[in-house]
């Protein structure tokens, strides 16, 4: 993800956050930093952040009052539902998602339920690669090398949309 010369981290996961705080043109540097219990002053030898959204000559103010609250980081915990993309040995046919329900309150003391499948996906599962959630989203790379992006609710599957992590929309 693009981020010139000054980016926006998930303090738990590391990963650069949807919002680009980049400083433009690029400059030198980000000379200073000053941290205040109302938020981060930042010193640096140009006059726009954000993308040229915000002329701030050379000095900038991110408040920590607003914005949006970071995704989820809780961990899964049985009972639930396991998923599989793609045919597996198992018996799942190659373009369905199936699933498979655990219960038990540990992974040594589970039961593992009869494979199911998730209906009218209108995804080939079959030509993913990997797939994974963070909370009511599933991402997914293809054979195709594309990297998409639906709801789902462990029912459905919301419409796919493309994910460019290489092209910052602005």
């Amino acid at each position: 993800m693009p981020r010139p010369g000054l980016v926006a981290l998930d303090p738990v996961s590391g990963l650069p956050l949807a919002w680009n705080p980049g400083r433009n043109p690029g400059g030198a540097g980000a000379y200073s930093l000053l941290a205040t219990s109302q938020g981060l002053y930042v010193g640096s030898d140009t006059n726009y952040i954000g993308n040229f959204l915000y002329r701030r000559d050379e000095i900038a103010f991110f408040p920590l009052s607003g914005g949006s609250v970071p995704a989820a980081t809780t961990t899964a915990s049985l009972p639930a539902n396991v998923y599989e993309a793609g045919g597996l040995p198992d018996g799942a046919a190659p373009a369905d998602l199936s699933y498979r329900s655990v219960s038990g309150a540990t992974v040594a003391g589970a039961t593992i339920g009869a494979l199911a499948t998730v209906p009218n996906t209108g995804v080939d599962w079959g030509r993913t690669r990997a797939a994974f959630m963070v909370g009511p989203t599933i991402f997914y790379g293809d054979a195709d090398g594309n990297f998409w992006e639906a709801s789902f609710d462990g029912t459905t599957v919301g419409t796919p949309v493309a994910v460019d992590p290489y092209n910052d929309p602005v």
